[in-house]
């Protein structure tokens, strides 16, 4: 059994038979060439990871909007550096939901600040830590919006 030690061959040696053969490109870049995609510069090329927890929500309030405090600068920061896009529907649609998000985690310091925080808005029971700790930034029990789990 023999081993094949030789590089890889592109496809422009493959196909003529010639090694070290470049094609330049006929209209658009060669089978070479990685492809860029709309992601590469589109809004999905500017996120920023969220802080996460471990072990679920810290024990205390104050460790808990410091916490949303960090995702707070996260997402404010992924906000400042999205281009304003108006006519464009998918990118305006990405700019309002980060928006959203930067809107619920400020609503939810301000809950901390008051003293309601982990109660519901709408009927005033207790949310779930469950989902508190997925989602530390809710402001309805499970009764309340069905989406939340």
């Amino acid at each position: 059994m023999t081993i094949d030690t030789a590089p890889p061959r592109t496809t422009a040696e493959i196909t003529t038979g010639t090694p070290g053969a470049h094609r330049p490109p006929a209209d658009g870049p060669g089978p070479d060439t990685p492809r860029r995609t709309a992601r590469d510069d589109g809004p999905a090329a500017r996120l920023v990871a969220l802080p996460q927890l471990e072990d679920g929500l810290p024990p205390t309030l104050a460790e808990v909007d410091e916490h949303l405090a960090r995702l707070e600068r996260a997402r404010q920061a992924q906000l400042d550096a999205l281009p304003p896009t108006p006519d464009h529907v998918v990118a305006a649609a990405h700019r309002r939901i980060v928006a959203r998000f930067v809107d619920q985690v400020r609503d939810a310091r301000a809950r901390i600040r008051t003293g309601t925080y982990g109660t519901c808005a709408h009927c005033g029971t207790v949310i779930p830590a469950r989902v508190l700790d997925r989602e530390p930034w809710q402001d309805a029990c499970t009764s309340c919006d069905p989406g939340v789990r």
